[in-house]
């Protein structure tokens, strides 16, 4: 049941993912803005993942979940 918080984490950054995508449409070519909004997601995801979620989780799911929680607002 804990794992379900991190839904909520995953939808911000596919939220984050289209909101990139779409801003770098006027930017550069439209299929350079799909290709470059994954990688830029998927890297400040493990940036998330390694520095903060790793450090919190030897502290139980409680504080866990406050960070996803905080994070995301």
């Amino acid at each position: 049941m804990m794992g379900v918080f991190e839904l909520r984490s995953r939808q911000l950054f596919i939220m984050l993912g289209a909101y990139f995508a779409y801003q770098n449409q006027y930017r550069a070519w439209i299929l350079d803005g799909l290709l470059i909004a994954p990688l830029v997601v998927g890297v400040l995801g493990a940036g998330v993942e390694r520095y903060g979620l790793r450090r919190v989780h030897q502290y139980g799911h409680v504080p866990e979940l406050i960070f996803t929680l905080v994070w995301r607002c």
